[in-house]
């Protein structure tokens, strides 16, 4: 009788960790710090969040709703060797205004005090369509944003990238 309730005891226990611990794990690996973030503006009609987590920075975007425009929503993950090159790609337009950055990741173009930022091979992830008989939306992440708001988005990524 004894033996009986030990073992259902060692068994409920080895079930209640062999379905916690991976859990667990995946949440650890799933947990993400805001490392950057613009919120709506006049002349942003964006929101902008990029976040860490464990092994990617999470660079994410969607736009204002509004009723004559479809609301998208992007999102982008870059490795650290990723991310390190968008800094110094950032970093040289920043330094040199004629310089334009264009590789199979992103592409960076400026005017003025503007700058654009694209990503490639990325999409709208709402499910929506903008014209009749159109699979899906076409649009791809593209961030307008001043000189100052690059700065300030280096200076955020540099800083995350030192402490994890």
């Amino acid at each position: 009788m004894k033996n009986t309730k030990l073992l259902t005891i060692k068994i409920v226990v080895f079930l209640l960790l062999f379905l916690t611990i991976p859990n667990m794990i995946y949440a650890q690996n799933k947990e993400e710090k805001i490392v950057y973030i613009i919120d709506f503006s006049d002349s942003n009609n964006k929101k902008f969040l990029v976040s860490k987590n464990k092994n990617h920075f999470i660079f994410r975007t969607f736009n204002k709703k509004k009723k004559e425009v479809q609301t998208c929503k992007w999102e982008v993950k870059l490795n650290d060797n990723q991310t390190r090159k968008l800094i110094v790609e950032i970093k040289k337009i920043l330094e040199n205004n004629k310089y334009t950055s264009d590789n199979y990741l992103f592409n960076i173009k400026q005017r003025e005090d503007k700058m654009k930022l694209i990503f490639k091979n990325s999409s709208c992830s709402s499910e929506h369509k903008l014209y009749y008989l159109q699979k899906d939306c076409n649009r791809v992440f593209m961030m307008k944003m001043k000189r100052i708001e690059f700065e300030e988005l280096i200076q955020s990524l540099e800083i995350k990238k030192e402490d994890i």
